[in-house]
């Protein structure tokens, strides 16, 4: 419901609205526990079938995985100045530039009155 708000204002203020999907979302995230893998095969040692690996990164197909990416996500936004929404914690609005970024697993909707703001937070 909230995306359709967002884009009938969009739509009736006349602002400028972009889609990202951010490829490789998961595995640019930081894990904050232990997790570890079996080797994967093209990597196996014959001499020690048994190694195992620790992950620095989360991987697709991990149930950590969309959690660390929003929490990495959210911590990177909160570095730029935007805040969650109390109501919606996948809206984030930034107050003195007045850009709405909203999240959706891995793609984003950039929400400005003009399109130069949205170039700049891109360019971060």
């Amino acid at each position: 419901m909230a995306y359709r708000i967002l884009f009938i204002l969009g739509t009736y203020l006349d602002w400028e609205i972009e889609q990202w999907d951010i490829k490789s979302a998961f595995t640019n995230s930081p894990i904050d526990e232990e997790i570890y893998t079996i080797q994967p095969i093209s990597l196996e040692d014959p001499n020690a079938p048994t190694k195992v690996c620790r992950l620095n990164k989360a991987l697709y197909g991990l149930k950590q995985s969309a959690r660390q990416w929003y929490n990495y996500l959210k911590g990177l936004l909160k570095e730029l100045g935007f805040n969650s929404i109390t109501l919606y914690q996948s809206i984030f609005i930034n107050p003195k530039t007045n850009i709405v970024v909203t999240s959706h697993i891995d793609d984003l909707l950039v929400f400005s009155k003009d399109k130069d703001s949205i170039k700049i937070l891109n360019s971060n």
